[in-house]
């Protein structure tokens, strides 16, 4: 960078600083809701709505966001969601073997959207398909221009979360007509959005779905995608990643085709340390 990895510059008429340096950036995420607020271009909110998880200050930001995790918490990983991440991956990871060329960050885009449809709406894959499409346009429009009209890049966005937040509210109806009493996420969130003290709303909580299914088109597929590229690029790293810690957790199954279990996850010691050095 012209300025150094820290500088303060104007974007989209709004004055911003620009941090690349790791240690810094860390820093913002340990002491982000303490010395450092949570901050969003005009653009984004729109997107997102101010309604949804990260709009939200103080103890509702807090309430939203234990709502969340108490789903997706130690106990939901160890009993049912390492599992699932792992048929899901092994699925995607078979569709790719008969294919030429195999798009990494599309692929894992879908991978991981489909997970997350299907564990927070309870979508089947033609549903997870429809609604993946009304997020296509957010990452062009998330830091743009505040214009919302027709042939802008806003507009796009806006329309696809117009829709996108349509279906999933049809989801919430769906289930309370099938009186399905499963506490799946969709089934606590409208146990919560029922409860007289609470300020969970099914407008928070459909905007909440929403940037949740974000997060999980957008950042998580990154995250993975950055990942394989740096361990791509470190042939020892890998070598050692299958052969010391992966072969050896496989040879030491009865069931060589059985799902990873937490003990295993667990005991990924190596596995773990390559991800927080190559991600931080």
């Amino acid at each position: 960078f012209r300025y150094g990895p820290l500088f303060r510059t104007s974007i989209l008429g709004q004055r911003v600083v620009v941090s690349s340096d790791p240690i810094v950036n860390q820093h913002i995420f340990q002491q982000e809701g303490e010395a450092f607020q949570c901050w969003y271009t005009e653009s984004s909110i729109k997107i997102l709505g101010e309604n949804n998880l990260n709009g939200q200050q103080g103890n509702a930001h807090k309430y939203l966001r234990n709502l969340f995790l108490d789903l997706i918490g130690p106990e939901n990983l160890k009993g049912e969601l390492v599992h699932e991440m792992d048929k899901n991956t092994r699925d995607r990871l078979s569709s790719w073997a008969c294919k030429d060329e195999v798009e990494v960050k599309e692929e894992l885009e879908i991978m991981v959207f489909k997970l997350a449809a299907k564990k927070l709406l309870d979508f089947d894959e033609k549903q997870v398909l429809e609604l993946r499409d009304n997020y296509k346009f957010i990452k062009k429009a998330f830091i743009s221009l505040p214009l919302s009209i027709p042939g802008t890049a806003l507009h796009a966005a806006l329309q696809g979360r117009k829709k996108a937040k349509k279906m999933i509210k049809c989801a919430f109806d769906a289930r309370r007509l099938s009186k399905e009493n499963n506490l799946d996420f969709i089934g606590h969130l409208l146990k919560e959005i029922e409860d007289k003290g609470t300020i969970l709303t099914e407008e928070i909580a459909a905007d909440l779905v929403y940037i949740l299914l974000f997060a999980a088109f957008e950042t998580t597929s990154t995250t993975i995608t950055l990942c394989l590229k740096f361990i791509h690029e470190r042939p020892k790293v890998l070598e050692q990643l299958k052969v010391e810690e992966h072969q050896q957790i496989l040879n030491d199954r009865v069931d060589k085709d059985c799902p990873v279990t937490w003990k295993e996850y667990k005991s990924m010691n190596y596995t773990h340390m390559v991800s927080s050095q190559l991600l931080f």
